[in-house]
Parts: C-alpha cells; structure tokens; sequence
C-alpha cells in the first residue's frame, strides 16, 4: 500500500507534555527494520498500518514560534494537518490566541485544544475561531488520541482532495470557455471571409441577367443565383450560431413568397 505521512505540530509550554507527544508519534524510523521484515516475510499489523498512514510530528513552546512553521509550512506547499494546542501558555500567547493567528493563515489545518482547564467557555472559543477546533482534555488516552489523529488527518486530506477536485474542475471549464469562444471567432471570421466574395458573385450574377442571354443560359444562372442565396443564408446560420453563445441572438420576422420559396428549392433539386 502507499505510504501516506501527514505533519502533526504540538505547540505545548511544558517539556514533558511535548515529551509525551514524541512517545505517542514518535519518528520514523523503521527503515533498516523494515528492510528486515521484507526480507524475512516477516509483517505485523502494525506494520502493515504504517504502511497507509504515517505521521511527522514537530515540537515547539510557543504559539509565535508554532506560528511560523505554519506559515512555513505553507511555503514549502507541506502543509501541517493537526495542531495539538495548550490552552495556557502564561509565557506569550494564548492557546485561544495562538489559535486566532493560526486560523489567519490555514484555514484548512484542524485544531486540538489539548488542556486540563481553559478559561474560555466552548462558545467563546467558537466565537474567535469558528466550529472547526476539538477540545481534548489532560491527561489524554493514548489510543483515543492517536484514533482522534488519524480521523482529523483522514478529513483533512479529503477536504485536500475536494479542492484540487474543485479546482481542476474550474481550469477545466475555464478552458472550456476560452476554446468555445475560439471557435466563435473562428466561424464569425470565416463566415465573413466567405461572405464578402459570395456577394460578389452573386452581385455580378444579378447585371449579368440583365444582359441578352439564351433561355438554358438565363435559367443556369438563376440556378446558381438560388445555390448562392442558399449559401448566403447558410454562412449568415453560422454568424447567428456565434450570436446565439454570445447572448445576442435576435429573431427577424420578414415577410416571403412561399411559392416563390418553393420554387427555388425545386430548381437547387432538380
């Protein structure tokens, strides 16, 4: 199975705290044992765990110094997924406000406030940085914690994929739209290209009608006046295809000569 590592930060004033964090994700470093089990067919369950979900866990005192490796995290596009977060840090900010500063720049990231005690209420802490957070309470189960983990980083990954679902989605109609509305200027400038010497053709089909002709000359040449009128009207169809995608398409209610009409289109055929 593919390996999938998500990056965890404990942002805790108490050493021991950040300690206990390290014994619960600790680092990988399973490379040489693994290599080993590979070779010996040897596989527990664990293993075969870690092999779908990893974690990477980095340890800092401070919510200004968390705060940085957010926004460096962001940087380097390896975003952090949970934030485990004390709420009383009497030595610079706040749980609640590191929290508020975190929000400011990853939105996406989930939050654990991990505390014995808070002074906020759960709607004062709702209020400041919205419903997106946990309040896990001192001292933590080790199980239920590290299950806690793996379900926020399993949502965060597939909010991950939503967008970049979403944002694929809007190139794909972007580009979509742009060759449509190359398309259109395609048949609007072929349509006039092909217009302007038709209607010269058709032009000087009419002063040659005027001239003395033979019968069968006179009705070839009003065969090829109906085939150009025809054609014409084709090439006009395509303008308003154009016209119909910008929104500007009209409707023109003329009067004709349906005998007239009818006329023609039996001559094309005949």
């Amino acid at each position: 199975m593919d390996r999938h590592q998500y990056r965890l930060l404990a942002i805790d004033d108490d050493l021991k705290v950040l300690d206990a964090y390290n014994a619960l994700f600790p680092a990988n470093d399973e490379g040489i044992m693994g290599s080993i089990l590979s070779l010996t067919g040897t596989e527990n369950s664990k293993a075969v765990d870690e092999e779908r979900i990893d974690f990477r866990l980095e340890c800092c005192e401070s919510g200004e110094v968390g705060l940085g490796i957010i926004r460096q995290a962001l940087s380097d596009n390896d975003p952090v997924a949970v934030i485990f977060l004390d709420m009383r840090m009497p030595n610079g900010w706040s749980g609640l406000e590191t929290a508020s500063e975190i929000r400011k720049v990853d939105e996406h990231v989930r939050i654990v406030l991990v505390s014995a005690y808070t002074d906020y209420s759960l709607e004062e802490i709702r209020s400041e940085i919205g419903h997106r957070f946990v309040f896990y309470s001192k001292p933590w189960n080790d199980e239920e914690l590290e299950q806690l983990t793996r379900l926020l980083v399993s949502d965060w990954d597939y909010e991950n994929e939503l967008r970049q679902m979403q944002r694929q989605l809007e190139d794909a109609t972007e580009s979509a739209v742009k060759a449509n509305r190359s398309k259109d200027q395609f048949l609007a400038s072929m349509s006039h290209e092909l217009r302007t010497p038709l209607t010269a053709l058709l032009g000087y089909g009419e002063l040659l009608q005027e001239t003395p002709l033979q019968q069968e000359q006179r009705e070839l040449l009003q065969t090829m006046q109906v085939s150009g009128s025809s054609l014409l009207y084709l090439l006009n169809d395509m303008l308003d295809l154009s016209k119909i995608a910008a929104g500007k398409f009209e409707i023109d209610c003329v009067e004709f000569e349906l005998r007239e009409t009818i006329r023609e289109v039996e001559q094309i055929f005949r």
